[in-house]
């Protein structure tokens, strides 16, 4: 496998370090990266029990319930504060008319 080239550069803030390494990676060893990773997580929840693994979906269910629940409570939030700054809108204009 070949080795992934270094990149050095000049420290920018730390003037104690002397050199920063930066690995310079291409998309088809990101993608491999990736692609291990996610065997990692694949072997990590087969070897789990059946129990561990139900404990496991139902708190990201709640978890992703939250977030739909925040994310909905956000949007009543938004259409409230839109359809006040209407209604204060249509008052002005009646108080404007109605002179």
């Amino acid at each position: 496998m070949p080795r992934r080239k270094k990149v050095f550069t000049k420290p920018q803030v730390d003037s104690k370090r002397r050199k920063v390494v930066y690995w310079t990676e291409t998309e088809e060893q990101l993608e491999k990266r990736f692609k291990n990773i996610r065997k990692k997580a694949k072997r990590f929840r087969e070897n789990l029990t059946e129990e561990e693994r139900t404990h496991i979906n139902e708190e990201v269910l709640s978890r992703m319930r939250t977030l739909r629940n925040l994310q909905i409570a956000d949007q009543r939030r938004v259409e409230n504060r839109r359809s006040e700054e209407r209604m204060a809108m249509l008052r002005k204009k009646q108080a404007v008319s109605n002179k």
